[in-house]
């Protein structure tokens, strides 16, 4: 509630800055400003079709082009979207939207209309974005977006002057108020593209006409949502769709999807297992403080040192350093990235409460991203005496196959470096029902965040490592702020407030 009203009155602040900032910028950086007749030309919409505001001529530059409330700002075009749309077009408007981007006439307001609203969106962002010269990085897959993408981002910083959000906004209806105010000097643009909607990569790949595309690899997640698995394949696939003839693919050749799927680009290949691909990963070990390993590859080779735990990351950490040197980043410049990279807030992020280990991983979860926080736990040092204990909740967006999943989970749970599975949510009844039939490990189920937060106390004991993993929509960090409040002000609290302020500081 507090991080809601500061970021509120910060908001209303920055908005004011922001227009005045886009007047200026309207006569010093011209191109990064399309006027109502510019849009009209670029989207074949004759202008004198589209009624002016009172004391506007055709020639008058928008403020900027946006699809989101957050971002609406006096004398901008607010591309009302069918399926996206948070605000009326009376309250749009009302805020001070100069004309709607829209596919039918909405009252007596100035209405530049197409048939797709969406399509229009995402070819006057690209245009903008093609306005500028930078290298733009594409990160997307099933899961390990944005770990990846903040590698990816230490890694091409080394050498470029490199802007990447500090969120993880993946979505077209914010990538393409992104594009338009990357700031003037950048030399290298990292993106992550959301993949879990069908035609979702695709519209982000024309606003962001990427040069290389990192696919960390093609899961389960969001399966819910393509009805196929083939479906799904394209849905990754897509972000290909505005790249350039030369553009790079870099996947994970040791994940089955990624290596099959039908790429239509120079494909670059990463892994832990075969010797043969471009970027290979040996002598991995895990160490008090993360992951050392050796990376091999046409260059040479290179140790790299991870402040991170898990195998799993290893493959992140070679997906960004292919990316990195195929881009002209050194191997040096990109180890030392790689380096300097710690993870933060809800994912991934390793931390002390006491003597205990928490292992937080609450923002996002399938098998696949399960299997590694279970293997990454196993894989922790705990003092003598302690427990490995895993507190997993709900995993979202499955489909039809959800309940087969959940139970795959426990089956893994049952083989794991674990002394004692805690499930939260319905369906993960089935994840303990399949964990119970280990007679080593105990097991306890629960739907109620009350009863959740009394196993938790009861459970973990003062040398335990203790996970926590589940999809966000289960809202399972509530748990470790119930039970471990200052850790959480620390690890969580203090970080997400950084992130309201550097989000409406502008974009940096």
């Amino acid at each position: 509630m507090i991080i809601r009203k500061i970021a509120g009155k910060r908001r209303a602040k920055v908005k004011s800055e922001l227009y005045k900032k886009a007047i200026k910028d309207i006569k010093s950086d011209r191109k990064r400003f399309l006027s109502i007749r510019e849009c009209c030309e670029l989207l074949s919409v004759d202008p004198s079709t589209v009624k002016l505001p009172q004391g506007a001529s055709r020639e008058d530059v928008f403020t900027c082009i946006c699809a989101w409330d957050y971002y609406l700002i006096p004398g901008c075009l607010y591309a009302a979207l069918p399926l996206y749309a948070n605000l009326s077009s009376d309250k749009a408007m009302e805020r001070g939207a100069k004309v709607l981007l829209t596919d039918k006439q909405e009252q007596d307001y100035p209405c530049i209309i197409v048939d797709d609203v969406m399509a229009a969106y995402c070819k006057l962002c690209g245009h903008i974005r093609e306005q500028s010269s930078f290298r733009t990085v594409a990160v997307t897959g099933s899961v390990g977006k944005t770990t990846t993408k903040d590698m990816v981002k230490a890694v091409f910083a080394q050498r470029y002057k490199t802007f990447c959000d500090v969120e993880n906004n993946n979505m077209a209806t914010l990538v393409g108020y992104l594009v338009q105010h990357i700031p003037n000097g950048t030399e290298a643009y990292i993106q992550e593209v959301h993949e879990g909607d069908p035609g979702s990569a695709e519209s982000i790949s024309k606003i962001i006409h990427p040069d290389v595309a990192v696919i960390t690899n093609i899961g389960e997640s969001h399966l819910g949502n393509f009805g196929s698995y083939d479906g799904l394949v394209k849905g990754v696939t897509d972000i290909t769709a505005a790249m350039p003839k030369d553009g790079i693919v870099v996947i994970d050749g040791d994940d089955a999807p990624s290596v099959s799927a039908p790429w239509d680009k120079k494909v670059v290949k990463i892994s832990v297992k075969n010797q043969t691909a471009d970027y290979y990963a040996e002598n991995i070990q895990t160490t008090e403080n993360g992951m050392v390993f050796n990376i091999a590859y046409s260059g040479g080779y290179i140790e790299v040192v991870l402040n991170m735990y898990g195998a799993h990351n290893v493959t992140d950490a070679l997906l960004a350093f292919a990316a990195g040197v195929e881009s002209g980043v050194s191997a040096e410049q990109a180890v030392r990235g790689l380096q300097s990279y710690v993870p933060k807030g809800m994912r991934q992020n390793v931390v002390k409460a006491g003597n205990r280990i928490l292992y937080i991983d609450c923002f996002n979860a399938a098998v696949k991203s399960m299997r590694t926080a279970l293997d990454t736990l196993g894989e922790l040092s705990v003092k003598q005496g302690g427990k490995r204990i895993a507190v997993l909740g709900d995993m979202a967006e499955l489909g039809e196959d959800s309940v087969s999943m959940h139970r795959r989970v426990g089956e893994i749970a049952a083989i794991s470096n674990l002394d004692t599975l805690i499930c939260y949510g319905p369906l993960s009844a089935g994840m303990a029902e399949e964990a119970r039939k280990s007679s080593r490990l105990k097991v306890f189920h629960t739907e109620s965040m009350t009863e959740l937060n009394r196993l938790v106390k009861e459970q973990v004991g003062p040398n335990d490592a203790v996970l926590f993993k589940a999809s966000h929509s289960t809202n399972l960090i509530a748990t470790v702020k119930a039970n471990y409040p200052l850790t959480y002000f620390k690890a969580i609290y203090i970080e997400r407030l950084q992130r309201h302020f550097a989000r409406t500081s502008g974009l940096k």
